[in-house]
């Protein structure tokens, strides 16, 4: 039963990956996309979908690792995040990256970058803690490491769009 539900989700993770790569080279050649700018619902959305995917990650990580390492299904919780940032690679596409992104946009994004960091620190010293008394397993490092920077990030960055 553990076999299939991998493979099932493995062809998922592939199939995904393979539309948002057709996506991100088709949709720009095509008149789907009309938007040359990032509107801030999407900015706010694709935040969102951030944190939320980073929570979730977490806590199946945190919660059933085993599972969620052999299942994949931390790389499943990320999925709407990468697919919400495809949609970002599309518009870029269609205009120079710097005109995608307004200016406050950017500003937020580098702020809660430079905010992101530490929680960030703060997690990764967790784990090292968590590592060191046998309570977390060495292959969990990298996806603890991917889901705590994508939560980081995107509350960091929404936190500083609020502030305004």
């Amino acid at each position: 039963m553990q076999s299939n539900v991998e493979s099932l989700i493995k062809l998922i993770l592939v199939s995904l990956l393979v539309a948002a790569g057709l996506a991100a080279w088709l949709l720009p050649r095509t008149r789907f996309v009309t938007s040359r700018r990032i509107g801030d619902r999407a900015f706010v959305a694709t935040h969102i979908i951030g944190a939320a995917c980073g929570a979730l990650g977490l806590a199946l990580l945190l919660g059933v690792p085993e599972r969620t390492l052999d299942w994949h299904l931390w790389e499943l919780a990320v999925m709407p995040y990468v697919l919400a940032n495809v949609y970002w690679i599309v518009v870029m596409r269609r205009a120079r990256p710097a005109e995608a992104t307004d200016e406050k946009q950017s500003s937020n994004i580098a702020a809660g970058a430079g905010l992101a960091l530490a929680p960030l620190t703060f997690a990764m010293f967790a784990a090292d803690r968590l590592q060191s008394n046998g309570l977390f397993l060495p292959s969990q490092c990298f996806p603890y490491f991917i889901l705590a920077l994508i939560l980081s990030f995107s509350s960091s960055t929404l936190l500083v769009f609020r502030r305004g």
